[in-house]
């Protein structure tokens, strides 16, 4: 007799049982753990992209906060470069209005103011007319010169920090 023969199906079949079964809940097992690991790496996926989501909404509300600073310091300096601008229009046509003056007396004839002109017959100084053609340059070149100050000032208040 052989012991795997028919009449001992019992000796072999309860141990080929029992192994089956030992086989079959060592891989549920396995599986209930796979499945556990993969839950865990989901949950702590989802909590990595809800915290790189408020990372980007604070990044984003903080990008969105200096550039509406930004823009409200830009407005304000270009808002104080119109105006600066204007001031310096306004001296500058008001310089003008004296200068137009100053020439006036300055191409009169010395003590002569009535008589002035082709009428009179009678000649400006060239010394003052050269008085009062540099006058109007230094005037112009002055405009000049302020517009540019504003503009420089314009571009380091606007500038971002």
């Amino acid at each position: 007799m052989t012991p795997l023969g028919a009449e001992n199906w019992r000796l072999w079949a309860v141990p080929l049982l029992a192994a089956c079964v030992a086989g079959y809940a060592a891989w549920f097992i396995q599986a209930v753990r796979l499945d556990n690991a993969k839950l865990d790496a989901a949950r702590h996926n989802a909590e990595l992209v809800a915290e790189l989501e408020a990372a980007r909404s604070a990044a984003l509300e903080a990008a969105r906060a200096r550039e509406q600073a930004f823009q409200t310091r830009l407005n304000e300096a270009t808002h104080e470069h119109h105006q600066t601008l204007a001031r310096v229009r306004a001296q500058a046509h008001a310089a003008r209005a004296e200068l137009d003056r100053l020439r006036d007396d300055l191409a009169a004839p010395f003590g002569l103011s009535n008589l002035a002109g082709p009428a009179g017959g009678l000649k400006p100084d060239p010394a003052r007319v050269l008085l009062g053609d540099c006058a109007l340059a230094y005037l112009d070149l002055a405009e000049q010169a302020d517009g540019h100050a504003a503009d420089v000032r314009l571009l380091l208040d606007g500038w971002p920090r």
